[in-house]
């Protein structure tokens, strides 16, 4: 997921243990609450949404859960609509800026 955000200059975090993590759209890693309370939110749920508009079930904006259960298909698939969700979250931060 940074890969994939760097490649297209998009400040993201992935912050989390394990299986369980989440996207923060942020300069720096927050390392406390008051630190993710200054992350784009906004983009963090448009890219949530845009996710789910590619079918994958994600809780828009919030935490999400890995599991063993996902072959590496899935997760190749996974990274595939990520991707797709950057490429419209970048789309729609430019059409902002155009505005």
């Amino acid at each position: 997921m940074r890969e994939l955000a760097a490649a297209r200059g998009i400040p993201l975090q992935v912050i989390g243990e394990g299986p369980v993590l989440q996207i923060v759209f942020a300069e720096e890693e927050p390392r406390d609450y008051v630190a993710l309370l200054r992350a784009d939110r906004e983009r963090a749920v448009r890219f949530g949404l845009a996710c789910l508009e590619r079918g994958l079930f994600v809780n828009p904006g919030a935490k999400l859960y890995l599991s063993l259960a996902h072959s590496e298909a899935d997760i190749a698939r996974t990274l595939e609509i990520f991707s797709a969700a950057l490429d419209t979250v970048l789309s729609d931060a430019n059409a902002t800026a155009s505005d």
